[in-house]
């Protein structure tokens, strides 16, 4: 992310089946628009996108609307709103040198249900002048029990080394795999954009887009699930020196189920800043006094 790190749409077939529905307005998320040519200045291309001391914490409105339609059957549709909050825990040594760990925790209400949704992440990022790379992610399995640690050998470049910020740059970010789904993300620089969010304006933010093509077949049940059509598209504006401060996610998948039928489904999201937390600064030590001042009289 998806501060955040992009969510590459990948394991969410199960979720979508066994999820209840609720009727709702669909989410007005529109595609960004072209990178506004008055934030076009020079950005150092060294710039840190990503700061990754530990305390920092990002927090962010979350809204996410998942459609699903049977063959046969109507339209089901679940509208979720909550909070996001990612934060910087500190070194994840067993990754790499320099990898960190990030966890986010969202919080959110369905619509028309009486319970809380909880969803836990981790993602092991490595993040330097200009580069962005995830190493490894921990996320619910979405046929339930323990949650699953997938390794990115080579890491998932979502920001690559020397990548830089001129505007049409392409690059292939990486594959990520699990539980019998494989996805194939590709990188797009869009420009320099600003982006408002709740915590304020912020200028002249990189603009990449995330297309992640997804094939693959899962066991659900005794029943065999095949992704016939699988296309993911993130769109994530990063603020130098803060971190991701917007995204716009969206996921259209054709499901084939061993009898033949078919599931449609699209998933939407959209999570802005809504707050930034800097870890304080320890106090600067006194200045040592002079040798000669502690004598006494």
């Amino acid at each position: 992310m998806r501060a955040t790190l992009p969510c590459l749409p990948l394991a969410l077939v199960a979720a979508l089946l066994l999820g209840a529905g609720a009727s709702a307005e669909p989410l007005a998320i529109d595609h960004p628009p072209a990178p506004d040519s008055t934030a076009r200045a020079p950005v150092a291309a060294d710039t840190v996108w990503l700061p990754t001391e530990p305390g920092r914490r990002w927090t962010y409105v979350y809204e996410r609307e998942r459609t699903r339609i049977v063959e046969g059957s109507e339209e089901v549709r679940e509208t979720l709103r909550g909070t996001r909050v990612d934060q910087v825990m500190g070194p994840a040594p067993e990754f790499g040198p320099e990898s960190v760990l990030i966890e986010s925790l969202l919080r959110g209400q369905v619509e028309g249900q009486p319970t809380e949704t909880v969803e836990r992440r981790k993602s092991f990022v490595e993040a330097s002048a200009g580069s962005l790379l995830v190493l490894a992610r921990e996320a619910p399995s979405p046929l339930g029990g323990e949650p699953e640690l997938a390794r990115f050998v080579p890491p998932l470049a979502l920001l690559p080394p020397g990548l830089g910020v001129a505007q049409g740059r392409k690059w292939r970010v990486g594959v990520e795999e699990a539980s019998g789904l494989r996805s194939e993300v590709r990188g797009e620089i869009l420009g320099l954009q600003d982006a408002q969010t709740p915590a304020g304006l912020f200028e002249k933010c990189l603009v990449v887009r995330y297309t992640a093509d997804i094939t693959g077949v899962i066991d659900l049940y005794g029943d065999r699930i095949e992704v016939r059509e699988g296309r993911g598209v993130t769109t994530a504006w990063y603020a130098a020196g803060v971190g991701q401060v917007l995204a716009k996610e969206e996921l259209d998948q054709t499901l084939e189920l061993s009898n033949g039928s078919t599931i449609q489904v699209r998933e939407q999201i959209e999570f802005a800043l809504r707050e930034l937390w800097l870890p304080r600064e320890p106090p600067a030590p006194a200045p040592e006094a002079p040798a000669d001042s502690l004598s006494t009289p």
